[in-house]
């Protein structure tokens, strides 16, 4: 993804650059540095009124309100900067860099606690006012909650054996303890807050177990191995797990 990008921006710059002087009629009315600082960085949402279209994707700025709400909460910390700016005519395109910690859930991804960095290539259609009425581009975001992301198939390590399955805010395993030869197959919900996770089991082999809860924390990762932290109550240590992630 990151090479695609690479020869996207490199494929929009050069198409842009290629425009005739004549047919050059640059638009100021949108600064991408400006707009980006003022709605990802600062928040400052109604922003979007000054600049994108009343019939922008059919909603008009408040589908950027609502995108970058959802975007700012998941990731608190979040900065952007813009480079490579190119304005021609009646179209815009740069490249944003961001970075932020994914703290809460965003398009599906339950929150890893990383401090994630990605980028975007974006080009924007203006119309005769300056506004924007239409955008393209491409993104590595997905690709980078991925493989930060605690969604997929995981094999368990010594002393345990078997699989789990981690899907939004679901979990489904089956385990064996080669050491005590204790054996469960059981599935439920879970609630990640950064770190640390909070399992409650509802379905279980072993009854007495539907309806508990524990805690983990995760470690850091270990090239593809995962680790992670068995927490009680007081937040206090009682034991270490380890997996293998075979599959997104």
């Amino acid at each position: 993804m990151k090479t695609t990008i690479s020869l996207l921006t490199t494929l929009v710059f050069f198409l842009i650059s290629c425009s005739q002087p004549e047919e050059k009629k640059a638009i100021d009315a949108v600064d991408p540095i400006k707009a980006n600082d003022e709605i990802l960085n600062n928040g400052n949402l109604n922003y979007a009124d000054q600049i994108f279209a009343d019939n922008y994707r059919d909603k008009g700025p408040t589908i950027i309100k609502e995108y970058a709400n959802d975007m700012r909460n998941a990731f608190p910390d979040l900065k952007v900067s813009v480079e490579n700016k190119v304005i021609d005519a009646n179209t815009v395109a740069w490249v944003r860099h961001h970075t932020g910690t994914h703290s809460k859930p965003f398009r599906g991804f339950m929150p890893s606690g990383d401090k994630l960095e990605w980028e975007s290539v974006i080009i924007a259609k203006l119309n005769d006012e300056g506004k924007v009425t239409e955008e393209w581009g491409a993104s590595d975001i997905f690709q980078k909650l991925s493989e930060h992301s605690l969604n997929g198939t995981y094999q368990y390590l010594p002393p345990l054996e078997g699989y789990c399955v981690v899907n939004g805010k679901n979990f489904i395993w089956t385990t064996s303890n080669i050491e005590t030869g204790v054996k469960l197959s059981e599935y439920g919900k879970m609630n990640q807050n950064g770190k640390e996770t909070e399992f409650t089991i509802e379905y279980s082999n072993l009854p007495d177990r539907v309806g508990s809860t524990f805690t983990t924390r995760m470690k850091e990762p270990s090239g593809d191995t995962i680790n992670w932290e068995f927490l009680n109550e007081n937040k206090e240590v009682t034991g270490n797990g380890k997996a293998l992630k075979v599959k997104n």
